[in-house]
């Protein structure tokens, strides 16, 4: 019996070598990494190529993510132990940030994806549309622009997602929220219909429909007098709180509005930022570094 054993032992690692030759091991991770937790329309959005546009300033805007936009999946190996081949999990970069992608946010430069994995960022796609929990080990997250007022419905009634988003900001998890996912933070949406629907409640104020385009063009945002990043709004609904952390400032007509709102877990408004504008805001903001 014992010599049996030896041999089994003998070939399952055998087995094992020959498994870690001919499979591709990460491939597998980087698949099983994208479906965990998650549903399968979740998962597969998280996948599409939705295309991308050009703005007037020339700066790509990009409408869902591709896999190409996604980290390498971290290092790898196979272990035969207690005769039973095990495949470790992949190293947690320190740095996780989950990236709202579903049909109600969609809007994201590609430049600030790019600023964002270069800084050591590794994007994680979920979908406050139809996922029922957040991405493991986030230390941030990002709620990009689309139109949350279309499903206002869908998203008030996922109340495990807006739970989990709320606990989240209770335990350090860092948000940053950028027109339609300002709307999303807030206590409440109007939807096209003039429906009303409860929101996340992170912050005070409720969205509600205007019928015309407000506060529409490129700005640059000031603090205290001094420039820090520059940005655009394009939006119909209006907030009864949009927050006054911020100047915007339009550079042609000089024109100007108090926006966002800024705590040390929250970054949040109207204005699409642009981050290579200014990288020390982002950067400051999400690494827990930034002084209000």
């Amino acid at each position: 019996m014992p010599e049996e054993q030896k041999d089994l032992r003998e070939h399952l690692a055998a087995f094992a070598g020959q498994l870690a030759k001919c499979l591709d091991v990460e491939g597998i991770l980087e698949l099983a990494g994208y479906y965990v937790g998650k549903n399968v329309k979740s998962a597969r959005l998280a996948g599409i190529s939705m295309g991308e546009e050009k703005n007037t300033s020339g700066q790509s805007e990009l409408f869902g993510c591709k896999n190409k936009n996604l980290p390498d999946p971290g290092q790898t190996r196979i272990c035969v132990e207690n005769d039973v081949c095990e495949i470790e999990n992949r190293m947690k970069p320190e740095k996780r940030i989950a990236v709202a992608l579903d049909e109600a946010f969609c809007f994201y430069y590609q430049e600030n994806l790019n600023f964002l994995k270069e800084h050591g960022w590794e994007i994680v796609p979920f979908s406050p549309l139809h996922d029922t929990a957040l991405p493991s080990f986030v230390q941030a997250m990002l709620l990009g622009g689309g139109y949350p007022e279309l499903y206002a419905k869908e998203l008030s009634e996922n109340t495990s997602m807006l739970e989990a988003i709320r606990n989240a900001s209770k335990t350090g998890v860092r948000i940053l929220a950028e027109c339609g996912g300002f709307l999303y933070l807030q206590k409440s949406l109007e939807d096209e219909n003039g429906t009303v629907w409860p929101m996340a409640g992170l912050l005070p104020g409720d969205g509600y429909r205007t019928g015309k385009l407000g506060r529409f063009g490129y700005i640059s945002l000031e603090q205290n007098g001094a420039y820090r990043i520059k940005g655009h709004e394009f939006h119909y609904w209006d907030s009864t709180a949009p927050g006054d952390a911020f100047r915007a400032n339009k550079p042609q007509s000089k024109r100007g509005w108090d926006c966002m709102y800024q705590t040390d877990r929250i970054l949040a408004g109207f204005p699409h930022l642009y981050y290579l504008s200014g990288p020390d805001l982002i950067l400051n903001f999400l690494d827990g570094e930034e002084t209000l």
